[in-house]
């Protein structure tokens, strides 16, 4: 649909034609004015994630000893993987920028020469401005879809920040759990070594029997093969916390003698379980993108009506006649009209929802399978800790029994190695509970308490 307004032949103004060159003159100029400028790199450039959830602020390098929070931050500030990811969001921020941004005016300009006549034509041209008001309409969704997306991203890298600091705290109870095995070990293998020396100059001088001494000997091997294999797997969860810290291999790692996490009751966890998705950050991203999902449908539909682009034109013929006018131009919703994009919308909301629907069924079952696993560990730990006092009263009268020559070195060995496998024990059970107690941190999302909050916490389980 257009229209056109001749002038005279007389009229030979060219308000019509340099309003329309002005007209384009200026968008452009406008569009030159707003265009996004790159910004100067500065010694990152990757832009800093932010969100809602409490992020882990990076700590200064430093030499004291790191409790399990301070392993999670500094994880969390270098571990390499999360500085790739977090490049995710500038992506996600130029998208945002770009679906805000509405599509180009369109200038056309022709020019027609006469040929041939009676003498009097002159040359033709014209201008045409064509302004497309589809994206107009549609740029509030878009920009939504894209903010949901940006969003969902964001989330999603917070989320790897939680598994990485979950990580860190897991193989901060490893290693700290294997420090004090290994001290235990080391002590009761210097002691079992030291009384194999003095067996084995008494047997020397003829003053004992030859099986005492092999008792003692088959200990002192038995107790240095453990410590060394506990040694080991210290050496070895060093290795791969500082790999996860993105430290080199020499660098001095120490690791503070700081209260072990303990699992939240019941009741807590189960108030936890009803609030974790408003919580958690990878449901949340998921319920981003089901949001970012549902404007991008919203858009595809607002694109089914017809799309009008206007046009505003001005020209003279060959008879010099002068023209100004305009038009619409409808685009004719009758084979494809957006139905594929409204449809995988639809299809992608769905998922989402159903997906969301899953991961909160598993975090129930898994958050009941940890209580109850912690409840076990929890029975077992109060019936070695009451057995702890019978067994040290039984190796404190061994001790001086052995000393008086009263019993063999077989009896006073088997009651030193029971008395130190039940602290064996003990330590194991609680490294054991310290995991679960951060499996529920991480699966509820729930904050992570510095370490004097753990030693007050502590001290009150106690």
């Amino acid at each position: 649909m257009s229209g056109r307004v001749q002038r005279p032949a007389g009229c030979r103004g060219w308000g019509a034609g340099r309003w329309v060159a002005g007209l384009a003159v200026a968008l452009c100029a406008c569009g030159h004015l707003t265009a996004e400028r790159p910004e100067p790199m500065s010694g990152d450039p990757t832009p800093a994630v932010v969100t809602s959830l409490p992020r882990l602020a990076p700590l200064p390098e430093s030499g004291h000893p790191l409790d399990a929070g301070e392993v999670a931050r500094l994880a969390v500030a270098r571990n390499p993987e999360l500085r790739g990811l977090r490049a995710r969001h500038g992506v996600a921020a130029a998208q945002l920028v770009g679906a805000g941004l509405l599509p180009d005016p369109e200038l056309t300009l022709d020019a027609d020469h006469p040929t041939a006549g009676d003498g009097g034509e002159v040359n033709a041209w014209s201008a045409t401005l064509t302004l497309p008001v589809g994206p107009v309409v549609t740029r509030g969704r878009r920009r939504a879809a894209a903010e949901a997306r940006l969003h969902r991203v964001d989330l999603e890298v917070a989320w790897q920040e939680w598994q990485v600091a979950a990580e860190a705290r897991s193989r901060f109870v490893d290693a700290s759990t294997a420090e004090r095995r290994l001290a235990l070990l080391t002590e009761a293998a210097t002691e079992v070594a030291a009384l194999y020396r003095r067996a084995k100059e008494t047997l020397a001088g003829g003053r004992v029997q030859l099986a005492p001494v092999a008792d003692e000997l088959a200990a002192t091997l038995a107790l240095e093969a453990r410590r060394d294999r506990t040694e080991r797997d210290l050496a070895d969860g060093r290795e791969r916390l500082r790999a996860l810290l993105d430290l080199e291999a020499e660098a001095p790692l120490r690791l503070a003698a700081a209260p072990l996490p303990l699992p939240p009751d019941a009741a807590a966890v189960a108030d936890a379980v009803a609030t974790v998705a408003s919580r958690r950050p990878d449901l949340r991203g998921l319920a981003a993108g089901r949001e970012a999902a549902t404007e991008r449908e919203r858009a595809a539909r607002l694109r089914r009506f017809p799309a009008i682009a206007i046009d505003l034109h001005t020209g003279r013929e060959t008879d010099a006649t002068e023209t100004v006018g305009g038009g619409i131009t409808l685009r004719l919703p009758l084979f494809n009209n957006y139905r594929g994009e409204v449809a995988a919308a639809r299809a992608q909301r769905v998922q989402l929802t159903a997906e969301v629907t899953a991961r909160l069924t598993a975090t129930r079952n898994d958050a009941a399978r940890l209580v109850r696993r912690a409840r076990l560990i929890g029975t077992e730990l109060t019936r070695l800790h009451r057995r702890e006092g019978e067994v040290a009263s039984l190796a404190a009268r061994a001790r001086t029994a052995f000393a008086r020559h009263r019993i063999d070195a077989r009896a006073y060995l088997a009651v030193e190695r029971a008395l130190l496998d039940l602290h064996l024990r003990q330590i194991r059970l609680a490294g054991d509970r310290a995991q679960v107690a951060i499996a529920l941190d991480t699966l509820l999302a729930r904050p992570v308490a510095t370490g004097r909050e753990a030693s007050r916490a502590d001290a009150e389980a106690r």
